[in-house]
């Protein structure tokens, strides 16, 4: 690692301020990270949204930790003054992927700090007990705040997701789809929308939650490795050695002018006489002094080596943290040491029953949504909802038994019936009926038992179209004055209102009329 070649000023921070670094960072990078991204998600966001949007955005979800790879990849080279190219970030993808790759997918995917923890993961290649411990020492910080930066961005996502959401329904034209919940579940366009706004979040936060986890992993090895004294040293180092070299330089020439007087025969025969008969003292000096040779076996004394350094003072880390009362001496004295044992048991098992408690809590929630979205999540199996009707107002009853006044024949038959046998309050009151029955079945209207006519007008004035609402008001003014008013009404009024009917709902028989 050439520290040296860091693009950043290395020096102990404070976790904000490491965080900052890294959405400064993210700025500068953010063109090839956000190419990085969209290379790899949106393939697979397309691809899966054409049979299930919410399909399609839950796989991105699951596969981010995967995605997230290559964003390190590019920003642990880049910080070190050699960016790769957005190609070979894709190249080099399935070999960053092979590490630990089933547990950051899996228990580790919902882990707040999973950006910090993956810079130790991929950079450091470690897995098992000894990334379990790594990530300890990396965690062991009072000023550790990589839990709360997962917690901020998981906010931001939801912040920028309902911001686009209020966006969308201000700007969706009135009737074409309304912002609602059950219209966010069931309707195709907010199913499309709701997904391509997830999506649109992720892309926009998931650069700075990396990379800013990236900033906190540099900043703790900073506290645990000293890189910015290093660094300094080097610094003084190579100050210190540029007049050096520049004075051997001056020794040299001032020591080569002399030796360039001497002639050439004589300077080598000199040389040779010394190389032939070296001088004898030099020689018993030499013996003399003991002989200093590396071991034979370079391997062995690695070993050594490596040995030393895993005994107590090299290897044994330990933290150690206690509370410690300050107030009022509370001693007291048990005279049996067994005497709060019950208690001791007592708070195990009600932990363990708590445990067991929460667990079945979680997984009955996780069903629970499954089953809700099972008509999306498993849309090949075309899975048929049961529905529940809804209840009828109390104010007009009909005998159903006689077939659906939903269905065009029944009412057209029964309606007949009434005219002949000169009954128009029946046959007033299966018109409001069977127009109450398909309003309900086309529109998102609720009704309950307990509505009143004016109720149930106003509850349907904004969901249907003008055309629709003024029959609809025609049709309760009359009933309104025959159930309430006893005033009588016409045959022909009521044919008149059974073609509205007709006309209105779009039946499969619109120009049928009753004679």
């Amino acid at each position: 690692m050439q520290l040296d070649k860091l693009i950043v000023h290395l020096r102990p921070r404070n976790a904000w301020q490491a965080i900052d670094l890294g959405c400064r960072m993210t700025l500068f990078w953010y063109r090839p990270l956000l190419c990085i991204w969209l290379s790899l998600s949106l393939p697979l966001f397309l691809a899966i949204a054409w049979f299930s949007p919410l399909l399609a955005i839950v796989a991105v979800w699951f596969f981010k930790p995967l995605f997230e790879r290559a964003l390190l990849f590019f920003v642990s080279r880049a910080v070190f003054s050699a960016p790769p190219s957005i190609q070979s970030c894709l190249r080099a993808f399935p070999a960053q992927i092979k590490n630990a790759w089933f547990s950051s997918m899996t228990w580790r995917r919902i882990v707040p700090t999973r950006s910090f923890n993956l810079a130790a993961i991929q950079l450091e290649q470690l897995k098992g007990a000894a990334l379990k411990k790594r990530l300890s020492i990396l965690h062991r910080s009072i000023n550790d705040q990589s839990a709360w930066w997962g917690y901020i961005c998981f906010l931001w996502e939801w912040i920028i997701l309902m911001g686009l959401f209020a966006f969308f329904g201000l700007m969706t034209p009135e009737g074409v789809a309304e912002f609602t919940i059950y219209q966010l579940v069931y309707s195709q366009y907010w199913q499309y929308t709701t997904a391509l706004l997830l999506y649109i979040s992720f892309t926009l936060i998931t650069p700075f939650y990396l990379t800013a986890g990236f900033s906190l992993y540099l900043n703790r090895r900073v506290e645990l490795e000293a890189w910015d004294l290093e660094l300094e040293f080097k610094k003084i180092a190579e100050r210190l050695t540029k007049p050096i070299i520049s004075g051997l330089l001056v020794i040299s020439v001032c020591l080569a002018l002399p030796m360039s007087v001497v002639k050439p025969v004589y300077a080598n025969s000199i040389m040779a006489t010394e190389v032939e008969n070296p001088p004898s003292d030099k020689k018993e000096s030499d013996e003399s002094q003991p002989v200093k040779t590396l071991p034979a076996n370079l391997d062995a004394y690695q070993k050594q080596v490596k040995a030393v350094y895993k005994q107590p003072p090299f290897e044994s880390i330990k933290t150690q943290r206690h509370l410690e009362w300050v107030g009022p001496n509370l001693d007291y004295s048990v005279d049996s040491d067994d005497g709060y044992k019950w208690l001791e048991t007592l708070l195990k098992n009600l932990s363990l029953y708590l445990e067991i408690g929460m667990w079945c809590m979680f997984i009955t929630l996780i069903g629970l949504v499954i089953f809700y979205f099972r008509t999306q999540l498993f849309f090949w199996r075309n899975i048929k909802v049961p529905t529940f009707e809804q209840p009828m107002p109390d104010f007009i009853k009909v005998d159903q038994s006689q077939g659906d006044l939903s269905n065009s024949d029944n009412l057209k038959r029964r309606f007949e019936q009434a005219l002949a046998n000169g009954d128009f309050r029946l046959a007033l009151s299966l018109l409001m009926h069977s127009s109450l029955l398909k309003v309900r079945n086309q529109y998102p209207v609720k009704l309950s038992q307990s509505m009143t006519e004016g109720e149930c007008l106003a509850e349907i004035k904004p969901k249907v179209n003008a055309d629709l609402y003024h029959y609809l008001h025609l049709l309760f003014n009359r009933w309104i004055a025959l159930a309430w008013a006893h005033q009588s009404i016409e045959k022909d009024q009521l044919i008149e209102l059974y073609q509205q009917n007709q006309a209105a709902f779009l039946t499969d028989t619109p120009n049928s009329g009753v004679h």
